[in-house]
């Protein structure tokens, strides 16, 4: 669906998208909740139009008048004329602030200016603190970007601008990058705070705001604990469960848990899967581990080939859909549909709106459990910019919301947050006063701080390890039907070009390293040519229809031939005008695989084979979702194949076939004369479609 922009919009749109704003919100006007300024709202009326732009208009007129005062002030003191005043000239606080620890500090000025890419925790926040300073006004700055990965590289700018900025949130992913870095990041003791303080506080957290030379510099409000959040009408029906201590019981380490996920395959017929995503196995898995991934500068893959082994058991055994992507519409919909049991979660994921309401419904029928491994997953920091000058405003927000036990307790309370205090946290459970809803009324807080106090990360830890992770998920996504090995170089050749600096270390393939099996309808006699790589996609993807608006969308991947003919893939074609009650299009989706028959060498760079055998995950199984219809069917280009022609590097473009380069994978070609090195192709006659393949 599409929206019109009025003028006004537009002129809004062109006018806040030039100037360079930041939302502003204090303390002694409305809750920060109430502004919309981090989306261009500066007039606070709930729109972005035309009175936002000429507001911005406006305080330009007044600074060009030679005025000063930031967008604050302006906003605060502007009359109906925009008559120019002066702002007050700020002066230090006239009553020093002395820390416990005999630290003396002042506010140089009169604003406590906070950093942050969201106001969504400031804002609570805001709600229930109240300053030390009377005159302190605090103000949410939006560090010009909606996205924590963004604002990863956005704050380096921003403090290095001058701009007014005492604190700052960090995302525990990054977070290194700035406290390891002196001109980006203060010690908190420079705010009479030590890590004494925090002796109540979860002690993964403590660690993670502890830079490389053991110096605290972040602290963090909340715990990102995570769980195994599960359905609690599947779990009684396909495992016996009725309560959370039982299915704990059956997954309370990682040999338990894949044994239980077998127990569901057998008695759900394999429809139901144990987990939603490999991405959710491993963010329990990886994000506890004490295994290190970088050491010397040098990789190391202990982390990695043991999640590999076990993840592609997973998938070979049918306990986890690879195909099914986090943070995609099929996420949600493998729970709403009830092929999940279960999700792996942190505490941000169990409230009103958040992940388990989406992914699960409001009806009160999931429960969650400790799982297999106490972990976390994300959560944010506090850090002092070098630039701080209301430390005594600055130390005293940092101890309301990190250190006292009765303000945790009362912003727990209020925001629903799991905050980072042990005794805050247990008068609340122990108070019986939390429960969930959405969990049948279970208290979440009673399991989610026994996993925060056994969370742990390895001392080891470095700045490069989140995006290692990432790395290696990723990597392992793309080849989960290849060998480990095949695995672990995908991800070294990522992690290298993402980390140049590192060394790849020694990466040998092992005995046990888990992988895609022949497939055994193959062929005895099959023999296939020499020189295919055994592990690489082939990519096909055309628009069909002769108008400019096609509505059908196709793509295939054959993501791994084995020495013997063997392959295995998937395909998702799309039709947008494939309506019905309920739907407005329909995936047409499968796993599938096979084995190619002999091969025949044509010429050096052409060989003729044709399909041996295919099969499917499943065929004729339907669902609605997200408007979506979803038939698990079979690959039209394995329909009557006929004859299948693979085109090695160094075939002349002049002798391909002009249907295979009207596909839009091989358009490329046009600007070569020869097939490039490392590029194959596969050419179904029959059905002229083609597959390009970059080793």
């Amino acid at each position: 669906m599409q929206f019109k922009k009025t003028l006004a919009a537009v002129m809004a749109a062109a006018v806040l998208s030039s100037a360079a704003t930041y939302a502003v919100c204090t303390t002694d006007a409305k809750p920060l909740s109430a502004f919309a300024n981090l989306f261009g709202d500066i007039d606070g009326d709930g729109d972005v139009n035309a009175g936002d732009a000429a507001e911005i208009l406006m305080y330009a007129a007044w600074k060009g008048a030679g005025n000063s005062g930031d967008l604050a002030y302006y906003l605060s003191n502007r009359s109906g004329d925009v008559t120019p005043t002066e702002p007050p000239v700020e002066t230090p606080s006239e009553t020093p602030t002395e820390t416990p620890s005999g630290i003396t500090l002042t506010n140089e000025d009169k604003v406590l200016s906070i950093v942050c890419w969201t106001d969504a925790d400031l804002a609570n926040m805001l709600d229930v603190y109240t300053p030390a300073d009377p005159n302190v006004k605090v103000r949410y700055v939006n560090c010009g970007c909606s996205a924590g990965g963004d604002a990863a590289e956005k704050y380096m700018t921003f403090l290095n601008s001058g701009s007014d900025a005492d604190l700052y949130f960090a995302e525990g992913a990054w977070l290194k990058n700035y406290i390891d870095n002196d001109s980006y990041s203060l010690p908190l003791s420079e705010l009479g705070i030590t890590a004494t303080d925090y002796a109540d506080a979860y002690d993964y957290t403590v660690q993670i705001g502890t830079d490389s030379q053991g110096v605290l510099k972040a602290a963090s409000w909340q715990t990102a604990a995570g769980c195994y959040a599960y359905n609690a009408t599947l779990a009684k029906e396909y495992l016996g469960v009725t309560s959370p201590e039982e299915m704990q019981a059956k997954i309370s380490d990682w040999d338990k848990f894949e044994a239980t996920a077998a127990e569901l395959k057998t008695a759900s017929d394999g429809r139901v899967k144990i987990a939603a995503t490999l991405g959710g196995l491993w963010q329990a898995y990886s994000a506890a581990n004490e295994n290190i991934w970088v050491k010397d500068n040098t990789l190391q893959y202990d982390i990695p080939r043991a999640f590999s082994n076990m993840a592609k058991r997973y998938v070979e055994n049918g306990y986890v859909d690879p195909s099914v992507q986090q943070w995609t519409s099929d996420w949600t919909d493998i729970g709403l549909n009830e092929k999940a049991l279960g999700y792996f979660y942190a505490s941000w994921c169990l409230g009103e709106g958040a992940q388990l309401e989406q992914h699960g419904g409001d009806a009160g029928n999931w429960r969650i459990c400790r799982g297999p491994q106490d972990f976390f997953w994300g959560g944010s920091w506090i850090c002092v910019s070098p630039n701080c000058d209301t430390k005594a405003e600055a130390a005293n927000f940092l101890r309301a919301f990190t250190v006292n036990t009765d303000s945790m307790e009362e912003y727990a309370l209020y925001s629903g947050d799991m905050v980072n205090n042990k005794t805050a946290m247990n008068r609340i459970v122990a108070n019986g006063s939390n429960s969930n809803a959405l969990l049948g009324g279970q208290d979440q807080f009673a399991v989610l701080k026994e996993v925060a106090d056994g969370a742990r990360v390895s001392t080891q830890s470095t700045k490069y390890d989140a995006g290692l992770r990432n790395a290696f998920i990723a990597s392992l996504e793309y080849t989960i039907y290849d060998s480990t090995y095949d695995t672990l170089k995908e991800y070294q050749k990522q992690a290298l070009y993402d980390y140049p600096q590192l060394s790849e270390g020694t990466l040998t393939e092992q005995a046990g390293d888990a992988g895609a099996t022949d497939n055994p309808s193959a062929p005895a006699d099959s023999v296939w040519m020499a020189g295919l790589p055994t592990s690489f996609a082939y990519f096909y993807g055309y628009k069909s229809g002769d108008s400019l608006f096609n509505n059908i969308y196709e793509t295939i991947n054959l993501r791994s031939v084995s020495e013997n003919g063997s392959f295995r893939g998937d395909f998702r074609i799309s039709d947008y005008d494939e309506e019905g009650v309920g739907y407005t299009g329909t995936h047409h989706y499968n796993y599938y695989s096979g084995s190619f028959g002999k091969a025949e060498k044509i010429d050096d760079y052409t060989y003729r084979t044709s399909i041996a055998s295919v099969t499917y995950e499943k065929v004729g199984e339907s669902s609605i979702a997200s408007s979506w219809r979803t038939i698990y069917d079979e690959l039209p280009a394995f329909e009557n194949p006929g004859d299948i022609y693979i085109y090695l590097p160094g075939k002349p473009v002049s002798s391909i076939p002009a249907a295979f380069m009207k596909t839009d994978s091989a358009k490329a070609l046009a600007d070569y004369s020869t097939m490039p090195e490392g590029t194959y192709g596969i050419y179904f006659e029959s059905t002229q479609q083609g597959l390009i393949g970059i080793k």
